[in-house]
């Protein structure tokens, strides 16, 4: 016995479970990518403008934070705006995928009913993490054929762009799946994945902050800090430049790793638990816990703590640097030329405070 029996058979359900959600997502996810760079690509239709745009933003240490500046190519100005956005959206929906074919069926007792049938136990975790795969091929394909529909992108860059992605989807299923051993629920697990991308976001952040900016402005040799983080990983490949194709192998190398190791820990926990055990807690409730309402907040406080926290961090750090924004862009006339056409005089900050708009909402 391997513990796989009936992964095929669950796989299958898990699809018609997910058969509307995944397409809309993935068709969701390819149409952000395709408007976005339709909107880019008007507003920077020559090569002048984007040279002023990356270096603008080049210049900036505080707007590298979203992504480093890897040239002045029509991609190159795609990862900027649009990389860590999508990665963070591919990122929590892979996760929360595997979590509600895993810890969550157990939680809801659905996959004691599944495993009292002909059903290893292993089967459940496979099924999810195959599940997250396919997932992650149709992210790719959809992201490739938006980047495609664009004339100055360069192909193989657009494909490592994809692939990065899709890389990242199935790197933090993994984690899910790892997670999800550890943890005593799926809430609980949801909550430590989100801070993991958190956690991600902030070291690609440091790693294209802290790097070195090339002597005309146009690039950035990124920092050691991405190396820890999965969305500075299709960084690093740097797409539009060096193209570093062995780079992609990390997502490969941290899915099966993790995966292998969450299905080690799955033969060794209680079914329903998690390897780190629950506290005993007190002997008598507060009446704060009579109600549902109650219950609720009580069961999901350290999520809502967690999420508006980092809400709060990130909004405060747009809202400091939306001040700067003029400052930023300073005499450079083609760079103001081209904020002015994202909407007016204003736009300099608005374009700043849309960006981060995005995100909080996201989050």
């Amino acid at each position: 016995m391997t513990g796989l029996e009936g992964t095929g058979a669950l796989l299958r359900l898990a699809l018609r479970r997910d058969r509307f959600v995944l397409p809309a997502w993935i068709l969701v996810v390819g149409l952000i990518v395709w408007a976005q760079g339709s909107a880019l690509a008007e507003v920077m239709p020559t090569h002048q403008d984007r040279v002023a745009y990356a270096s603008t933003f080049g210049a900036s240490a505080a707007a590298r934070m979203f992504g480093p500046i890897d040239g002045p190519s029509l991609g190159s100005v795609f990862m900027i705006k649009m990389f860590v956005f999508v990665a963070i959206v591919i990122a929590i929906f892979s996760s929360m995928l595997v979590v509600r074919h895993t810890r969550r069926n157990e939680d809801t007792g659905r996959l004691e009913l599944v495993l009292a049938t002909a059903v290893g136990r292993r089967a459940s975790h496979v099924s999810a993490l195959l599940l997250a795969l396919i997932a992650a091929i149709g992210f790719g394909v959809a992201t490739f054929l938006a980047l495609l529909a664009h004339d100055g992108v360069d192909h193989s860059g657009a494909l490592i762009v994809a692939l990065s992605w899709a890389g990242i989807g199935i790197t933090f299923a993994g984690l899910a799946a790892l997670v999800g051993q550890v943890a005593s629920s799926s809430r609980m697990t949801n909550s430590i994945v989100g801070i993991f991308v958190a956690i991600s976001f902030v070291l690609q952040s440091a790693g294209s902050v802290l790097g070195d900016v090339s002597s005309d402005g146009l690039s950035i040799r990124i920092g050691a800090a991405s190396w820890l983080s999965p969305i500075g990983w299709g960084q690093l490949a740097y797409p539009f430049s060096q193209q570093r194709w062995w780079a992609l192998s990390l997502y490969a190398g941290a899915f099966v790793a993790s995966g292998a190791i969450a299905l080690a820990l799955a033969d060794r926990r209680d079914f329903g638990r998690g390897m780190i055990p629950e506290g005993r807690g007190r002997s008598e409730a507060s009446r704060s816990l009579s109600g549902p309402l109650g219950l609720a907040l009580r069961l999901d406080r350290s999520a809502i703590v967690g999420w508006v926290l980092g809400t709060v961090a990130m909004g405060a750090t747009g809202g400091a640097f939306a001040n700067s924004m003029g400052d930023f862009v300073g005499s450079n006339s083609q760079a103001q030329r081209i904020f002015e056409a994202l909407g007016g005089a204003s736009a300099i900050t608005d374009a700043l405070l849309s960006i981060m708009t995005t995100y909080v909402t996201l989050m």
